[in-house]
């Protein structure tokens, strides 16, 4: 059986706190490339990495694409290899190109105002 994400529930019209509720699963992608023109897009603002080689990455979408200013993204990396966690193109994240989200680790990443990336990266 298929497991709804919050996001996908309400790209299909349910109110924001009950999607929430019924669908906390994070959505799994998996990592590829080395840099930004090669990395998986996140579609979701729940996401779980799984890092297909180490150092392979993921993007943050851009403006068009959902990524507002304020909207928090949560982005865990269970996997046993590191993954890289990229703004979108001309963006930056805590004043750089790229996090680094180890194993185990989880990162929660947003945008504070256009083109410009916050990220807390678990202990």
């Amino acid at each position: 059986m298929p497991v709804a994400t919050a996001d996908a529930l309400m790209g299909l019209g349910l109110p924001a706190q009950l999607a929430q509720l019924l669908g906390g699963n994070p959505n799994q992608l998996t990592t590829t490339g080395t840099a930004v023109g090669t990395a998986a897009l996140i579609k979701s603002t729940n996401t779980e990495l799984l890092t297909a080689a180490s150092q392979t990455g993921a993007i943050l979408p851009a403006s068009p694409d959902n990524a507002n200013v304020m909207v928090p993204y949560m982005v865990a990396n269970p996997t046993a290899t590191t993954g890289v966690l990229y703004p979108p193109t001309g963006h930056t994240i805590n004043g750089t190109t790229s996090v680094n989200v180890a194993q185990n680790k989880h990162v929660l990443a947003w945008q504070y105002k256009p083109t410009k990336w916050a990220a807390l990266v678990s202990a």
